[in-house]
């Protein structure tokens, strides 16, 4: 049950919550991000900064939060599956890589909507925090004309499957480099 909990598009002030539930979502699965530690900043700080940025799909304009006394307790990054082209951005090379490899799709078709990542703090799991933030971001995807939504998600993560099964995802395909399943719902 969501008591108490309120839903919106996220706001420039939830960047520093975002990237740190990004981090909590990719566990240490940032590869594409490994070379920027190099920086001295976290990861946190890393992501924090590409959404501050605004640029391409690294906005948090992508992202539906959920809030629970103030906190963002959840959120869920989306965007249509269109390729951006960081480069006509002025990046340094370093965070080109970053921004192209980490923010741009790399499965689903034009007209669709990807879940980037989606991630709700443990300690607020088990609410339907989740589940309606999968809810709103498809609303927003379907109101956007998208004829569906692509995710990946691991494997090894049935509870991941099943989420999104019930809310009508089905299986789609397989990246076999990276051990994630592709799961597709077509409106």
């Amino acid at each position: 049950m969501t008591v108490n909990t309120s839903f919106r598009p996220a706001a420039e002030g939830d960047i520093a919550a975002i990237a740190a539930l990004m981090r909590y979502a990719f566990s240490d699965a940032l590869f594409e991000l490994m070379h920027l530690r190099e920086t001295g900043l976290t990861f946190e700080e890393i992501l924090a900064t590409m959404l501050r940025s605004g640029t391409g799909h690294a906005s948090h304009s992508n992202a539906i939060v959920a809030a629970s006394g103030g906190t963002v307790v959840g959120m869920i990054f989306s965007f249509p599956v269109k390729r951006y082209d960081y480069s006509r951005d002025g990046l340094a090379p370093l965070w080109l890589d970053a921004y192209s490899s980490f923010f741009n799709p790399v499965f689903g078709e034009d007209g669709m909507y990807i879940i980037h990542s989606f991630a709700v703090d443990p300690e607020f799991q088990g609410r339907g925090i989740g589940k309606k933030l999968l809810s709103l971001a498809i609303d927003r995807a379907r109101g956007e004309g998208c004829t569906g939504m692509v995710v990946g998600t691991s494997e090894s993560n049935p509870a991941s499957h099943a989420a999104y099964e019930s809310a009508g995802f089905r299986v789609a395909g397989s990246e076999c480099m990276t051990g994630m399943d592709i799961l597709e719902f077509r409106f």
